[in-house]
This record gives C-alpha cells, sequence and structure tokens, in this order.
C-alpha cells in the first residue's frame, strides 16, 4: 500500500514596498518525504474567505486582479463548485471548476499557460452541495 500526502503551506510576508509569499510543498511517499519551497515577489497580495450556500448559484464575490502582473494564483473550497470570472457566463472571463479539498494553483515560473485570461472584476460561485468555504489569494507584481 503507498501513502500519498501533499501539502501546500503559503506564507505572505511584507518588505518595504515588496511582498514575498513563499509557496511550500511536500509529499511524503513510501516513507520518503520530497519538499520544495518558492519564494516569489510582488507588490500586491489580494486573499478573500467566502462562505457559499448549499444549493447557490452565480453568489458574487468581490475581488479584482489584473492578469498581465499575475505572478501566482491560489484557489481552493471544501465543496465541488464552479467559478466564472466577471460574469455569470464567463463572458470577458473564464470558467474554473474546483473539486473539494483540491487547491488550484498557478505560479509565473511554473512553465504552465497562464489559467487567468483577462483582468478579473469579480468571481460567480455555483455551488451544488453542502456550505463550502471558498478561499483565494492572489499576488501580482504591478511594478516596472
Amino acid at each position: 500500500m503507498t501513502l500519498f500526502v501533499l501539502s501546500l503551506l503559503v506564507i505572505a510576508v511584507v518588505y518595504a514596498a515588496s511582498l514575498n509569499v513563499s509557496v511550500r510543498s511536500n509529499f511524503i511517499k513510501d516513507g520518503k518525504t520530497v519538499e520544495n519551497a518558492v519564494t516569489i515577489t510582488g507588490s500586491s497580495f489580494r486573499e478573500i474567505e467566502e462562505a457559499v450556500a448549499a444549493n447557490q448559484t452565480d453568489k458574487q464575490v468581490n475581488i479584482s486582479f489584473t492578469h498581465a502582473d499575475l505572478l501566482w494564483i491560489h484557489l481552493e473550497s471544501d465543496q465541488d463548485c464552479t467559478i466564472e470570472t466577471n460574469a455569470t457566463d464567463a463572458t470577458g472571463g473564464q470558467t474554473i471548476t474546483l473539486k473539494a479539498g483540491i487547491p488550484f494553483v498557478w505560479q509565473k515560473n511554473s512553465g504552465i499557460t497562464k489559467p487567468i485570461t483577462a483582468d478579473v472584476t469579480r468571481f460567480f460561485v455555483t455551488n451544488t452541495t453542502a456550505i463550502a468555504r471558498l478561499y483565494c489569494a492572489v499576488l501580482n507584481d504591478a511594478t516596472p
């Protein structure tokens, strides 16, 4: 039997005009632990934690950020839910599907295409199960 554990720890620290976010990940498989830490420096950090009622459709969550200077995003929910950015039909944005307990994380230097393709003005969240706790953290760098 193989045991696999993945954890993410996010630490945000402000230093003068810049902000450092340390993203740490680790996993354990067959008694072996693999760990990694990456520090990302930006100028703007936003986070929200929002309760979304059971069977809620298109709950508006106020969070805004620009996609051009996006360095890192972390989304998670304790229930399956769907996030549409900017409009209830994702017009001018995109749809992100979250699975319960599975973080959605992206960082600029990952080599993976940026999942946010337009500036975000708000989220519209649909939750078809029990009350959900939605968490979002975003790091941007608006400095030239």
